[in-house]
Order: structure tokens, then C-alpha cells, then sequence
């Protein structure tokens, strides 16, 4: 194959790519929005989906899609690499060279890729789904409360399960995180990517349930 024909189809499929990047992301954003939106236009207990995907099922498309733009990307600059050592070497008179040129792009590229994997994310409740309640016994013979901190929840769990060890109503807590009432039987762990909500919020929710 030619390699200005090749290089007329790495650009086409890079726009395509592009432009459902794009699309994709829109979709996420606004036509499946992440659930305390979601329940603040269309109430609790409600899936949005788009072609049988729900908002995830659209981002692991968006992950992959992106993906293949990177790879197509780093083809189309080695297609181009010559002409990008020339332009380079004349504008910069010989100061870079392609082997730093080179270093540099493969850098930024590991910086960027691989950084996300060592991120730590910072942990906060989102404002307005849970309300806590201060409370503060009046006198030592009031029933202690529960911290968060102590109370165990992990994704293996179900949801039933859960608020049946804990002593808390399940349909309180269905209600509060905008669970559909069908996916009660489900395990936390599938609950939490598919309605958005945090371990965090969970434990809050039920420290404040058993509080009251």
C-alpha cells in the first residue's frame, strides 16, 4: 500500500475515532448522567440506558475507543517521524535531536498512561445525597453511637444481607442511594459502580440509621 493512501486512512479512522470520543463523552455527560443527577431529573428507581448500555457500559466503549486513537496516533507520527526531526532540528538549530525528541514524547506518554494507575483518589461525601445529623448524648445512659469508621462494608456483600447484619431497613436505604427495588438481592460492589455511590455514603447512611 502507498503510503499516502496510508496515511489518508490512519487520518480518516483517527477523525472517526475523534469524533466518537467526543459523541461518547456528550452521551455520558448529558444523556446518562451519574445518579444524583439522574434522580434529580427522573426521581429514584429509574436505569438510563442508551442501545441496552447504561453510562458504564458506554465508558468501557469511550476506554477502548480512546485506546485505539492512541495507537493510531503514535502509527501516524512514526509514519511522519523524518519530517517531524526535520522540522524540529531546523526550528530548534540542532539543539534537539531526534533521540531527545524522541525521549521526551515516549516520557510524557508513560506520564500519562501509566500515571492514572498510581493516583491515589481523595475520598469526600457528595454534597446533598446523604444529610448527616450531628448527635450528641445528653447523659451517659443514652444508647452509644456508631461510627462510620467501624462499621464494615465490603462489595462482596449483598445489599439484603448487609442491612439484615446491621439491623437497618433495607427500603431506607434503596431510597436514599436511588436504588431500583429490584436490585435489592444485588451485591454492594455492582451496586456502587452502577448507581454511583461511594462506600463512604453507604457507611454514613447506616451510622446515621442506627444512630437514630
Amino acid at each position: 500500500m502507498q503510503k499516502n493512501k496510508l496515511n489518508l486512512i490512519i487520518d480518516l479512522l483517527l477523525l472517526i475515532c475523534l469524533l466518537l470520543i467526543s459523541g461518547i463523552g456528550f452521551l455520558i455527560r448529558y444523556v446518562l448522567p451519574p445518579g444524583f443527577e439522574r434522580r434529580q431529573l427522573y426521581g429514584n428507581g429509574v436505569d438510563l440506558q442508551f442501545w441496552g448500555l447504561d453510562r458504564h457500559g458506554w465508558g468501557n466503549i469511550h476506554l477502548i475507543i480512546s485506546l485505539v486513537f492512541i495507537a493510531l496516533l503514535f502509527f501516524h507520527i512514526l509514519l511522519h517521524w523524518k519530517m517531524i526531526c526535520a522540522f524540529t532540528g531546523k526550528y530548534s538549530q540542532g539543539k534537539i535531536s531526534s533521540k531527545v525528541l524522541l525521549g521526551i514524547v515516549l516520557a510524557l506518554s508513560a506520564i500519562c498512561l501509566a500515571g492514572p494507575f498510581c493516583i491515589q483518589p481523595e475520598v469526600a461525601s457528595r454534597q446533598g445525597r446523604i444529610v448527616t445529623e450531628s448527635i450528641t448524648p445528653t447523659n451517659s445512659e443514652q444508647t452509644p453511637t456508631h461510627s462510620s469508621s467501624t462499621i464494615e462494608v465490603r462489595g462482596s456483600m449483598h445489599l439484603n444481607e448487609l442491612a439484615s447484619k446491621l439491623q437497618v431497613s433495607t427500603s431506607t436505604i434503596i431510597a436514599q442511594m436511588g436504588i431500583s427495588p429490584k436490585d435489592s438481592c444485588q451485591r454492594i460492589g455492582r451496586l456502587k459502580k452502577k448507581y454511583g455511590f461511594t462506600m463512604h455514603e453507604l457507611k454514613q447512611l447506616i451510622e446515621l440509621e442506627m444512630n437514630n
